[in-house]
């Protein structure tokens, strides 16, 4: 992707560096955890939505980064309880297109997200989870659900079902 193609991006700003040890990844507009469910260790799980426990199916770390074009940082997860990395299933670009999770690939560039700062004036800064394969698709719940279980999916980023809450997240891991 170009720079170029980047530039039309309005929420990125300075991207908070990415965790890189493990943590939560805590979501803002439904107050929940980025979740394997059941700690599940099945490749092409979907991702969901739950209430903050602590549990390692919760905890995530900074896998993996890679500079694209001289300037952006994308960064890869890996959930502890699985071993696996958080993807965007088949490198899709279409809406509603669910986050899962894969063998770690570090030339999968389905693994890698842009954290995009939403807002400065928030702390911990929120950041949209911008897809590299996807383009401009953000990390969100399902629906803009605030239910435990939701899936996460990605939708392009003026489209997010309620712009203002389920794409931001805090890959810091503060609640």
């Amino acid at each position: 992707m170009s720079a170029a193609a980047l530039s039309a991006v309005p929420v990125l700003a300075s991207p908070a560096q990415a965790a890189s040890s493990w943590g939560p990844i805590y979501n803002y507009g439904a107050g929940t955890c980025l979740d394997d469910p059941g700690g599940s260790h099945t490749t092409g799980t979907q991702m969901d939505s739950w209430g903050c426990n602590g549990g390692s199916n919760q905890k995530w770390r900074e896998y993996s980064s890679k500079l694209v074009d001289n300037q952006f940082t994308y960064y890869s997860f890996q959930n502890e309880a699985s071993g696996l990395c958080l993807d965007l299933q088949g490198s899709s670009n279409k809406d509603g297109t669910p986050v899962i999770q894969y063998p770690c690939n570090t030339s999968d560039s389905a693994q890698f997200w842009l954290l995009g700062g939403v807002s400065t004036n928030y702390s911990p800064p929120w950041e949209d989870f911008l897809n590299l394969a996807g383009y401009l698709q953000s990390m969100v719940i399902t629906s803009d659900s605030k239910t435990y279980g939701a899936k996460i999916e990605s939708w392009f980023i003026s489209k997010s079902p309620d712009p203002d809450t389920t794409h931001w997240w805090d890959p810091s891991g503060g609640l």
